[in-house]
């Protein structure tokens, strides 16, 4: 993808220098509309969606208040959202393809081992589960849901000791973890 590629870029810059750098990048693929490489359709539904049937999935299923609708109608059809979830799981898919791809850079140019590498999130989604109250919902708005609250934190360098971190861990505490590190 193009984060990849501006990414690498960037990094063969930063190998070829002795000082510190820092890199932020957003990658939008788990965001709606879902529409995951047709290999990871392949690997998930077993073939490729017609494009009219994902346009149709994220605007009359995945999109927010037209999903409001269908609850209030009652017309939520069950397949429908397990297709969601599945064009979900395959932009998820393809995001740690990519991620991967960035590490093995880092490894490559040998910049990997003094690296502090931070994956997280903005939010979460919404799925077509229920709220807090009960409510089916979709997206990321209109709720406050566990789904969207939260989120993946990853922290990861050689030289750090793995270990999972059962508690709440709040994204603002990165601050106090870069400065340390």
């Amino acid at each position: 993808t193009k984060n990849v590629r501006a990414i690498q870029r960037i990094l063969r810059s930063a190998s070829d220098r002795s000082s510190p750098f820092f890199l932020f990048t957003n990658f939008m693929d788990p965001h709606r509309p879902y529409t995951p490489p047709a290999s990871y359709q392949r690997a998930q539904f077993g073939t490729q969606l017609p494009r009219r049937e994902i346009h149709r999935l994220n605007e009359t299923v995945a999109d927010p208040w037209a999903f409001i609708r269908r609850v209030e109608d009652g017309t939520v059809d069950k397949e429908d959202l397990e297709a969601i979830r599945t064009l979900y799981t395959g932009e998820v898919e393809f995001l740690d393809e990519q991620l991967g791809m960035v590490l093995e850079e880092l490894q490559s140019r040998e910049l990997y081992q003094d690296t502090l590498v931070i994956v997280t999130a903005d939010h979460g989604e919404n799925l077509g589960e229920p709220d807090e109250r009960g409510v089916l919902r979709m997206g990321h708005e209109a709720s406050v849901s566990d789904n969207l609250l939260r989120v993946p934190l990853i922290v990861a360098n050689p030289r750090l000791n793995g270990r999972v971190v059962e508690e709440y861990v709040s994204i603002k505490d990165l601050y106090r973890l870069v400065l340390a590190v």
